[in-house]
């Protein structure tokens, strides 16, 4: 592993904008491996919001307490999980987080006092995440329009039996909420420059986290990423993280034009516009929608 100034970052971002393609990468080039890193054994996972991880703090089961509550202890929680996180790792860890920066209904901020920690946010053209997200929980387009406007959207609202309730809201409220607080170090990362410019952007990323930059060893992870590589590996063995009803996670991109479900519509656009377009204009993206193909 290379050297770290602070072992601990959040990776944030909304829900398919980039997050995983970032936990890849930092894997493969945090990785000692000469080979790829297997996509079911990533490090930098969401144990944070894992169940067993928050009733091993509790001491009960989450069944025995409402949301109201649930709500309230996860501050705590938080820096408890911080503290044991880091008192285990030695060499970079990266966590990846849906979450809103405060929780709902408290409101607290959960993740301020966590601190000394920085974060990563990841943000991605809602245009772009609308038909992404639809294919990653099997959804209509439609749906998932209205999910990214919901101020109560959240990620398992029912009690699950392996990941805590992680509150979202809509896509607005969840960029601000962490690109506008004050309390944590932050580096915002758009997904399309990610892509657009790999080599550039995970050096900004490591640069950011205090990690040792080996030029080389950028190229070789970058190799190890791409959309065919990982394609490949998920139809070898799967991909633990899917949504149980997707045809696939990596998969997207390639049936993008065959799928007309997921595909925009004039309206779709005009509504993806008129909820986000003041945000969208300060991220860069365009809100004129002759800038986009349908």
């Amino acid at each position: 592993m290379l050297s770290l100034n602070s072992s601990l970052h959040w990776l944030a971002s909304y829900p398919k904008s980039g997050n995983t393609y970032l936990r890849v990468l930092l894997s493969n080039y945090l990785s000692d491996g000469e080979s790829p890193v297997d996509i079911n054994q990533l490090p930098f996972g969401d144990s944070i919001n894992r169940r067993v991880n928050f009733e091993d703090f509790l001491g009960i089961s989450i069944d025995d307490i409402s949301v109201q509550e649930l709500a309230r202890c996860r501050r705590e929680y938080c820096r408890w999980w911080v503290s044991a996180t880091n008192d285990a790792q030695s060499d970079a860890y990266f966590s990846k987080v849906h979450n809103q920066y405060v929780v709902a209904p408290s409101e607290h901020a959960i993740f301020a006092e966590a601190t000394p920690m920085r974060a990563v946010y990841l943000v991605r053209n809602p245009v772009h995440v609308a038909p992404s997200y639809a294919y990653h929980r099997n959804s209509s387009i439609d749906e998932v329009i209205h999910f990214m406007s919901d101020t109560t959207a959240s990620i398992a609202a029912k009690r699950n039996p392996d990941v805590l309730y992680q509150h979202l809201g809509d896509w607005n409220t969840h960029v601000k909420s962490w690109t506008e607080q004050q309390a944590i170090p932050l580096l915002i990362i758009r997904y399309e420059d990610l892509c657009r410019q790999p080599e550039k952007t995970l050096k900004k990323v490591l640069d950011f986290s205090g990690v040792t930059i080996d030029a080389d060893r950028v190229a070789q992870a970058i190799k190890a990423s791409t959309l065919t590589a990982l394609q490949q590996q998920e139809k070898a063995s799967g991909f633990a993280e899917k949504y149980p009803k997707a045809k696939s996670f990596f998969g997207r991109q390639q049936e993008n034009n065959q799928d007309k479900a997921l595909q925009l519509t004039s309206s779709h656009l005009e509504t993806i516009i008129n909820n986000h377009g003041p945000l969208m204009e300060l991220l860069d993206y365009s809100t004129d929608i002759k800038a986009y193909s349908f």
